[in-house]
């Protein structure tokens, strides 16, 4: 109930830490039950066959989204750059939030598995017997807010930092009679 950490593959050093559920258990009640993160998973947004390859293109690391599924429904995302060691590409030194944003719409019930099949691209699965197909490339923020939600946690952690684009609902697959319980997916099958 405290939120997803990263830790470092390499040497099991710890990175980070990113609760996006903490102010709304700050403020309990009756219609705000508490939630907490039930899944995560990090989206890489280009086609690099590694997080390293992206340091020509962004400076001084690499940008992810780390995407965060709730117990009640909701759907984070959480722009992370990662600097890696320049002697060794594969080792991370350092990952830092950009900001966190709430997607929308949320599921009904608890996002219980995510799945990227390639870059730019995720997949997520809940209790309410459905699956969403998601485009998070890389882009700005369309600013179209047609969508309202009863809570916007929303925070920008850096300032004077852009919003990352919002992902949209390529497809939504429903129908399930038994709760989903994972997913997965790679470039050809989900």
């Amino acid at each position: 109930t405290q939120g997803v950490f990263l830790y470092s593959l390499h040497d099991g050093r710890f990175l980070m830490q990113v609760d996006p559920f903490a102010p709304m258990r700050r403020t309990l009640t009756s219609q705000n039950p508490k939630q907490f993160s039930r899944t995560a998973m990090i989206v890489r947004n280009d086609n690099s066959t590694t997080m390293a390859d992206n340091v020509e293109h962004d400076g001084p690391g690499s940008r992810a989204l780390l995407i965060i599924g709730g117990s009640y429904g909701h759907l984070y995302q959480v722009p992370i750059s990662i600097v890696t060691d320049d002697n060794n590409p594969s080792r991370t030194m350092l990952a830092t939030v950009e900001s966190i944003s709430k997607i929308r719409p949320k599921h009904m019930g608890p996002v219980v598995s995510l799945a990227s099949p390639s870059p730019g691209l995720f997949v997520s699965a809940s209790h309410d017997g459905t699956m969403r197909v998601w485009d998070c490339a890389v882009g700005e923020n369309d600013d179209d807010d047609d969508l309202d939600d009863d809570d916007d946690e929303t925070s920008d952690v850096a300032s004077g930092q852009p919003k990352a684009k919002m992902p949209k609902v390529l497809y939504a697959l429903s129908g399930y009679k038994v709760w989903l319980g994972s997913v997965f997916a790679n470039n050809r099958k989900l």
